[in-house]
Protein backbone atom coordinates (compact mmCIF):
# COMPACT_ATOMS: atom_id res chain seq x y z
CA UNK A 1 0.00 0.00 0.00
CA UNK A 2 1.49 3.49 -1.00
CA UNK A 3 2.12 5.78 1.84
CA UNK A 4 -1.12 7.94 0.47
CA UNK A 5 -3.37 5.44 0.84
CA UNK A 6 -2.50 4.53 4.75
CA UNK A 7 -5.41 6.33 6.17
CA UNK A 8 -8.06 5.37 3.81
CA UNK A 9 -10.05 2.33 3.58
CA UNK A 10 -9.01 -1.02 1.44
CA UNK A 11 -11.05 -1.10 -0.96
CA UNK A 12 -12.41 -4.48 -0.20
CA UNK A 13 -13.05 -3.75 3.16
CA UNK A 14 -16.39 -1.91 2.91
CA UNK A 15 -19.46 -1.78 0.00
CA UNK A 16 -20.58 1.42 -1.80
CA UNK A 17 -23.39 1.37 0.55
CA UNK A 18 -21.15 2.11 3.91
CA UNK A 19 -19.50 5.06 2.23
CA UNK A 20 -22.42 7.26 0.92
CA UNK A 21 -23.07 8.47 4.82
CA UNK A 22 -19.49 9.91 4.69
CA UNK A 23 -19.95 11.43 1.69
CA UNK A 24 -23.31 13.24 2.37
CA UNK A 25 -21.72 14.04 5.74
CA UNK A 26 -18.94 16.17 3.53
CA UNK A 27 -21.57 17.41 1.41
CA UNK A 28 -23.92 18.69 3.49
CA UNK A 29 -21.29 20.61 5.73
CA UNK A 30 -20.15 22.27 2.43
CA UNK A 31 -23.27 23.28 1.40
CA UNK A 32 -25.50 24.18 4.60
CA UNK A 33 -25.02 27.59 4.56
CA UNK A 34 -25.82 27.06 0.86
CA UNK A 35 -29.20 25.33 1.22
CA UNK A 36 -30.12 27.96 4.65
CA UNK A 37 -29.98 31.08 2.35
CA UNK A 38 -32.19 29.72 -0.30
CA UNK A 39 -34.55 28.90 2.37
CA UNK A 40 -34.08 32.61 3.79
CA UNK A 41 -34.29 34.11 0.51
CA UNK A 42 -37.56 32.09 -0.47
CA UNK A 43 -39.43 30.26 1.92
CA UNK A 44 -38.36 31.45 5.86
CA UNK A 45 -36.00 34.29 7.85
CA UNK A 46 -33.29 32.06 9.49
CA UNK A 47 -31.57 33.06 12.06
CA UNK A 48 -28.47 32.37 14.10
CA UNK A 49 -30.16 29.32 15.93
CA UNK A 50 -31.07 27.28 12.73
CA UNK A 51 -27.14 27.97 11.66
CA UNK A 52 -25.88 26.87 15.29
CA UNK A 53 -28.49 23.86 14.97
CA UNK A 54 -27.56 22.50 11.40
CA UNK A 55 -23.72 22.80 12.62
CA UNK A 56 -24.51 20.51 15.87
CA UNK A 57 -26.05 18.35 13.70
CA UNK A 58 -23.65 17.68 11.27
CA UNK A 59 -21.49 17.20 14.12
CA UNK A 60 -23.84 14.82 15.50
CA UNK A 61 -23.79 12.98 12.42
CA UNK A 62 -20.34 12.73 11.92
CA UNK A 63 -19.79 11.20 15.60
CA UNK A 64 -22.50 8.76 15.19
CA UNK A 65 -20.64 7.31 11.88
CA UNK A 66 -17.50 7.59 13.49
CA UNK A 67 -18.03 5.83 16.72
CA UNK A 68 -20.36 3.07 14.67
CA UNK A 69 -17.65 2.54 12.17
CA UNK A 70 -14.96 2.61 14.73
CA UNK A 71 -14.26 -1.07 15.15
CA UNK A 72 -13.35 -1.85 11.72
CA UNK A 73 -12.22 1.79 10.99
CA UNK A 74 -10.33 1.92 14.40
CA UNK A 75 -6.55 1.46 12.95
CA UNK A 76 -6.99 4.38 10.45
CA UNK A 77 -8.08 6.95 12.69
CA UNK A 78 -6.14 6.03 15.85
CA UNK A 79 -3.70 8.66 15.55
CA UNK A 80 -6.46 10.89 15.97
CA UNK A 81 -8.00 9.72 19.01
CA UNK A 82 -5.29 10.86 21.57
CA UNK A 83 -5.59 14.47 19.75
CA UNK A 84 -9.67 14.37 20.55
CA UNK A 85 -9.16 13.39 23.86
CA UNK A 86 -6.33 15.68 24.74
CA UNK A 87 -7.89 18.57 23.38
CA UNK A 88 -11.43 18.58 24.62
CA UNK A 89 -9.47 17.46 28.04
CA UNK A 90 -7.41 21.03 27.77
CA UNK A 91 -10.68 22.90 26.87
CA UNK A 92 -12.77 21.54 29.63
CA UNK A 93 -9.42 22.24 32.06
CA UNK A 94 -9.06 25.60 30.85
CA UNK A 95 -12.58 26.32 31.06
CA UNK A 96 -12.67 25.66 34.63
CA UNK A 97 -9.72 27.62 35.14
CA UNK A 98 -11.00 30.76 33.97
CA UNK A 99 -14.01 30.08 34.77
CA UNK A 100 -15.66 30.74 30.90
CA UNK A 101 -14.52 29.50 27.50
CA UNK A 102 -15.73 30.32 23.76
CA UNK A 103 -17.03 27.05 22.72
CA UNK A 104 -15.17 28.44 18.91
CA UNK A 105 -11.59 26.90 19.82
CA UNK A 106 -13.35 23.55 20.23
CA UNK A 107 -15.60 24.03 17.26
CA UNK A 108 -12.74 24.53 14.87
CA UNK A 109 -10.64 21.97 16.35
CA UNK A 110 -13.16 19.42 15.96
CA UNK A 111 -13.82 20.66 12.58
CA UNK A 112 -10.64 19.55 11.44
CA UNK A 113 -9.95 16.07 13.26
CA UNK A 114 -13.98 15.07 12.95
CA UNK A 115 -13.51 15.51 8.95
CA UNK A 116 -10.29 13.74 9.26
CA UNK A 117 -11.29 10.78 10.92
CA UNK A 118 -14.44 10.55 8.41
CA UNK A 119 -12.17 10.71 5.34
CA UNK A 120 -10.56 8.00 7.06
CA UNK A 121 -13.35 5.47 6.54
CA UNK A 122 -13.46 6.51 3.12
CA UNK A 123 -12.24 4.20 0.15
CA UNK A 124 -9.86 5.76 -2.33
CA UNK A 125 -12.72 5.61 -4.99
CA UNK A 126 -15.09 7.47 -2.81
CA UNK A 127 -13.00 9.88 -1.77
CA UNK A 128 -11.76 10.72 -4.95
CA UNK A 129 -15.69 11.20 -6.25
CA UNK A 130 -16.52 12.76 -3.21
CA UNK A 131 -13.40 15.76 -4.42
CA UNK A 132 -14.13 15.52 -8.45
CA UNK A 133 -17.93 15.98 -7.42
CA UNK A 134 -17.78 18.91 -5.38
CA UNK A 135 -14.89 20.73 -6.96
CA UNK A 136 -17.20 20.37 -10.54
CA UNK A 137 -20.01 21.67 -8.14
CA UNK A 138 -18.27 24.61 -6.23
CA UNK A 139 -16.69 25.37 -10.03
CA UNK A 140 -20.47 25.94 -11.42
CA UNK A 141 -21.55 27.80 -8.56
CA UNK A 142 -19.02 30.12 -8.93
CA UNK A 143 -19.09 30.73 -12.84
CA UNK A 144 -22.70 31.65 -12.16
CA UNK A 145 -21.69 33.95 -9.53
CA UNK A 146 -18.59 35.23 -11.76
CA UNK A 147 -20.42 35.83 -14.72
CA UNK A 148 -24.11 35.79 -14.26
CA UNK A 149 -24.32 37.48 -10.87
CA UNK A 150 -27.71 38.92 -10.56
CA UNK A 151 -28.63 35.53 -11.21
CA UNK A 152 -26.52 34.22 -8.03
CA UNK A 153 -27.82 36.79 -6.27
CA UNK A 154 -31.32 35.83 -7.16
CA UNK A 155 -31.11 32.40 -5.96
CA UNK A 156 -28.60 32.52 -2.77
CA UNK A 157 -29.53 36.41 -1.19
CA UNK A 158 -26.65 36.65 0.47
CA UNK A 159 -26.56 39.44 1.90
CA UNK A 160 -29.68 38.65 3.21
CA UNK A 161 -28.86 35.70 4.52
CA UNK A 162 -25.54 37.52 6.67
CA UNK A 163 -27.49 40.07 7.98
CA UNK A 164 -30.26 37.56 9.47
CA UNK A 165 -27.82 35.12 10.48
CA UNK A 166 -24.72 36.82 11.36
CA UNK A 167 -26.28 40.21 12.39
CA UNK A 168 -23.62 41.25 9.44
CA UNK A 169 -23.85 45.28 8.71
CA UNK A 170 -24.68 45.51 4.83
CA UNK A 171 -23.94 49.20 3.53
CA UNK A 172 -26.59 51.25 3.08
CA UNK A 173 -26.05 52.08 -0.56
CA UNK A 174 -25.11 48.64 -1.83
CA UNK A 175 -27.79 47.35 -3.57
CA UNK A 176 -26.23 44.55 -5.03
CA UNK A 177 -27.48 41.68 -3.07
CA UNK A 178 -24.10 39.97 -2.60
CA UNK A 179 -22.19 39.71 1.40
CA UNK A 180 -20.64 43.00 1.11
CA UNK A 181 -16.73 41.33 2.53
CA UNK A 182 -17.23 39.54 -0.91
CA UNK A 183 -16.22 42.78 -2.71
CA UNK A 184 -12.51 43.99 -3.11
CA UNK A 185 -11.88 47.22 -1.84
CA UNK A 186 -9.61 50.47 -2.98
CA UNK A 187 -6.36 49.43 -2.77
CA UNK A 188 -6.50 45.90 -2.07
CA UNK A 189 -4.46 43.10 -3.68
CA UNK A 190 -6.94 41.98 -6.44
CA UNK A 191 -6.71 39.76 -9.71
CA UNK A 192 -9.66 41.57 -10.87
CA UNK A 193 -10.58 38.74 -12.63
CA UNK A 194 -14.46 40.31 -12.28
CA UNK A 195 -13.45 43.47 -11.59
CA UNK A 196 -14.37 44.02 -7.66
CA UNK A 197 -16.42 40.89 -6.91
CA UNK A 198 -14.59 38.17 -5.53
CA UNK A 199 -15.99 34.68 -6.06
CA UNK A 200 -17.06 32.68 -3.29
CA UNK A 201 -19.53 29.82 -4.76
CA UNK A 202 -21.62 27.84 -2.48
CA UNK A 203 -19.68 29.24 0.51
CA UNK A 204 -20.95 32.50 0.38
CA UNK A 205 -18.44 34.14 1.46
CA UNK A 206 -14.44 34.21 0.25
CA UNK A 207 -12.77 33.18 3.09
CA UNK A 208 -14.46 29.93 3.01
CA UNK A 209 -13.93 28.94 -0.85
CA UNK A 210 -9.86 30.27 -1.14
CA UNK A 211 -9.54 27.67 2.10
CA UNK A 212 -11.07 24.90 -0.37
CA UNK A 213 -8.64 26.03 -3.03
CA UNK A 214 -5.83 25.72 -0.45
CA UNK A 215 -7.14 22.11 0.78
CA UNK A 216 -8.04 20.96 -2.97
CA UNK A 217 -3.99 22.31 -3.60
CA UNK A 218 -3.42 20.29 -0.82
CA UNK A 219 -5.24 17.25 -1.94
CA UNK A 220 -3.65 17.24 -5.64
CA UNK A 221 0.03 17.48 -4.79
CA UNK A 222 -0.96 14.60 -2.24
CA UNK A 223 -2.39 12.17 -4.16
CA UNK A 224 -0.69 13.64 -7.50
CA UNK A 225 0.48 10.24 -8.92
CA UNK A 226 -2.60 8.18 -8.12
CA UNK A 227 -4.96 11.24 -10.11
CA UNK A 228 -6.70 10.52 -13.37
CA UNK A 229 -5.58 11.90 -16.50
CA UNK A 230 -9.23 13.94 -15.93
CA UNK A 231 -8.58 14.62 -12.80
CA UNK A 232 -5.10 16.46 -12.97
CA UNK A 233 -5.89 18.86 -15.09
CA UNK A 234 -9.59 20.03 -13.65
CA UNK A 235 -8.00 20.50 -9.89
CA UNK A 236 -4.96 22.29 -11.56
CA UNK A 237 -7.43 24.47 -13.84
CA UNK A 238 -10.12 24.69 -11.22
CA UNK A 239 -7.33 26.18 -8.22
CA UNK A 240 -6.13 28.52 -10.48
CA UNK A 241 -9.47 29.50 -11.32
CA UNK A 242 -10.96 30.11 -7.55
CA UNK A 243 -7.43 31.56 -6.56
CA UNK A 244 -7.86 33.88 -9.18
CA UNK A 245 -11.42 34.94 -8.75
CA UNK A 246 -11.12 34.98 -5.25
CA UNK A 247 -8.08 37.04 -5.02
CA UNK A 248 -6.79 35.37 -1.92
CA UNK A 249 -3.63 36.49 -0.93
CA UNK A 250 -2.87 33.23 1.62
CA UNK A 251 -4.36 31.41 -0.77
CA UNK A 252 -2.06 32.57 -4.23
CA UNK A 253 0.98 32.47 -1.60
CA UNK A 254 0.98 29.34 -0.22
CA UNK A 255 -0.27 27.23 -3.43
CA UNK A 256 2.47 29.13 -5.18
CA UNK A 257 4.44 27.90 -2.27
CA UNK A 258 3.21 24.49 -2.61
CA UNK A 259 3.79 24.30 -6.21
CA UNK A 260 7.46 25.76 -6.63
CA UNK A 261 8.34 23.03 -3.45
CA UNK A 262 6.92 19.90 -4.67
CA UNK A 263 9.75 17.73 -5.90
CA UNK A 264 7.96 17.06 -9.63
CA UNK A 265 8.15 20.84 -9.95
CA UNK A 266 10.49 21.78 -12.86
CA UNK A 267 14.00 23.42 -11.41
CA UNK A 268 13.66 26.07 -14.18
CA UNK A 269 10.08 26.84 -12.57
CA UNK A 270 11.61 27.63 -9.07
CA UNK A 271 14.51 29.11 -10.57
CA UNK A 272 12.57 31.44 -12.19
CA UNK A 273 10.47 32.32 -9.45
CA UNK A 274 13.21 32.89 -7.52
CA UNK A 275 14.70 35.41 -9.79
CA UNK A 276 11.63 37.38 -9.72
CA UNK A 277 11.34 37.96 -6.53
CA UNK A 278 15.23 39.18 -6.38
CA UNK A 279 14.59 41.31 -8.83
Amino acid sequence: MSSSAVFLQSESDEGPSSQWPAIALLAAAMGFNAALAIINGHAAPMSQFQVVAAEAAIFAWTIFVIIRRFPEAGPNIRLATPYLAGFILLFVWVTLTNGMSSPKPLRDFLVVLLFFMLGALCTWRSLMGAFRTLTLMIIAVSCVKGWFPDLYVNIFQPASYYVNTRDAIQNAYDQSGLFQNAFAYSGRFSFALFDDRRLSSIFLEQVSLANYAMVLAIFAITFWPRLSRFDKPLYLASIAFLIAGNSSRTGTALCLAMLLGHPGAPSSAIGAALKALRS
